[in-house]
């Protein structure tokens, strides 16, 4: 649900159950979404399909159940290599970093370490897509930035 052409769907569906759930709070809604948000959108864009995107269509029909794993991948210039690809290897380039869209006192970027690649296929428009599974770590302690050299240290155990 991380892309852009869901925000609307979702936005939609949160309107809904807050409609339905008086007071809701940020975590039960987002608890109701993760139980209730996928048969709402099936039948939802399935009831619009003549007037619904065929990229969301696409989307709410699934993949399909063939997948790929792989130890390394290449995109955007930038290469990535799973936790035991490089455990042996004299450098590693397991590390990942989410840049958070904006911040305030209470967000900061997501740091982890590359576990999993998998590629989901799709029999359409959208063809394939990656999904990066990562190990996060904490961000809220056992962390130092080095701002003059553009450097993070992370504390693993934590």
């Amino acid at each position: 649900m991380n892309c852009e052409e869901m925000v609307p769907y979702i936005k939609m569906f949160d309107e809904i159950i807050k409609g339905d759930v008086m007071h809701i709070s940020e975590d039960e809604l987002e608890k109701v979404r993760d139980a209730r948000f996928i048969k709402w959108f099936k039948n939802y864009v399935a009831t619009r399909a003549d007037e619904i995107d065929p990229r969301i269509l696409e989307i709410s029909h699934g993949p399909g159940c063939m997948i790929r794993c792989y130890k390394g991948y290449f995109v955007n210039g930038f290469k990535f290599h799973t936790l035991d690809y490089g455990q042996n290897r004299k450098t590693m380039n397991n590390g990942v970093c989410i840049k958070r869209s904006f911040y305030n006192d209470y967000e900061c970027d997501f740091y982890g370490i590359l576990v999993d690649i998998i590629e989901l296929e799709y029999f359409e428009i959208i063809n394939k897509v990656e999904l990066f599974k990562c190990h996060w770590f904490n961000t809220e302690k056992g962390i130092k930035v080095d701002l003059l050299h553009g450097l993070v240290e992370i504390n693993a155990t934590q």
